[in-house]
């Protein structure tokens, strides 16, 4: 037999609750010519023994990965090191994906010869199981020119991956860093031959209590940014595109997410910790995008090519430019942040 279609990567640090669901996901997939990589990241729980009953199972399937703890990110590194998978698809443990994801996925990505695909996806309360919001791609997905298409979603999950596209340009998750999807996608997607994307909801991410962002965001824990990872992903970008257009485009995307960190990511955090925040954004914006006003994707009329971003994530992207030429990049952080807690 040949390698197999996909590589399911899927990183389970004390999931004793959720493997087996997601697992059973996988299983139930239309598109059967796939592999299972699991990463037992240092698990305490009985996660090592539900791993074991599924390798028993299917032992044809599944492999497993079992280390000391080290992170989400060395973990899903790790699963690449040896995924043997035409494509590869990240998963969490903890979360839900529909019977057809991966075949919807893989067809559509085969179907544009795209490097990636990424498909719209749900966010759920684990208590309450209620939607707490619906990301749709549609709104998401930008055509900044014939053939150049870009896709305002950095999850890891919720989308496929061509494994020979990781290796060509060396895409690895930052390791040591909460957030480590951002860079890994702000290089991904700029470099992208093409980004495929699946308009049906396919994905569903749990949010509880015990996760990294739902403490980062409630301000229960300080945040790590991806200091390293960030830096890293706008030299690589840089490097690899050798379109002045395209780098312009790429440099709107950092920026944006640097609003969002500025922002809505951190919204709950104290004056100390936003006061580190928005001294590193500084020094990121004076070292890397000192002349930003000059980016037709903001100011210029290449703008309306982003209008079907939500317009309030335009509009704070223009005043956050705005606030960094005048020096004024805390207010703009803790009274964006103050609006957005009320809501």
């Amino acid at each position: 037999m040949g390698n197999p279609s996909i590589s399911v990567i899927i990183p389970a640090y004390n999931e004793e609750k959720y493997l087996s669901v997601m697992l059973d996901c996988v299983l139930r997939q239309t598109l059967n010519d796939f592999e299972v990589i699991i990463v037992n990241d240092g698990s305490r729980d009985r996660t090592q023994n539900i791993i074991d009953e599924y390798i028993e199972k299917y032992p044809d399937l599944i492999k497993c990965i079992n280390q000391q703890n080290q992170g989400l990110s060395a973990s899903r590194n790790n699963a690449l090191e040896i995924a043997e998978g035409e494509y590869i698809a990240f998963l969490d443990a903890d979360d839900i994906i529909k019977d057809n994801y991966l075949e919807l996925l893989y067809n559509e990505a085969k179907r544009q010869d795209a490097d990636i695909a990424k498909c719209s996806y749900t966010d759920f309360d684990n208590e309450s199981g209620k939607i707490l919001s619906t990301i749709l791609l549609s709104g998401r997905e930008i055509d900044f020119e014939p053939g150049y298409r870009y896709v305002f979603q950095y999850c890891a999950w919720a989308g496929l991956y061509r494994k020979s596209f990781i290796e060509k340009y060396k895409l690895a998750y930052s390791v040591g860093e909460q957030m480590e999807d951002s860079p890994f996608s702000l290089t991904a997607h700029p470099l992208a031959n093409r980004v495929a994307v699946v308009n049906d909801i396919l994905y569903s991410h749990r949010m509880h209590s015990g996760s990294i962002m739902a403490n980062v965001s409630d301000g229960k824990k300080d945040p790590k940014i991806p200091y390293k990872g960030y830096e890293k992903a706008i030299n690589d970008v840089r490097h690899y595109l050798n379109d002045a257009d395209r780098i312009q485009i790429a440099d709107y995307c950092f920026v944006r997410v640097l609003s969002d960190y500025a922002t809505q990511r951190y919204k709950t955090q104290c004056p100390e910790i936003r006061h580190q925040l928005c001294k590193y954004i500084k020094r990121i914006m004076d070292e890397y995008f000192p002349n930003i006003m000059n980016n037709p994707y903001i100011f210029g009329k290449k703008a309306a090519n982003i209008k079907k971003l939500p317009l309030f994530e335009r509009e704070a992207v223009k005043i956050f430019v705005l606030s960094y030429k005048l020096n004024l990049i805390y207010p703009f952080s803790a009274g964006v942040s103050a609006i957005l807690r009320r809501f």
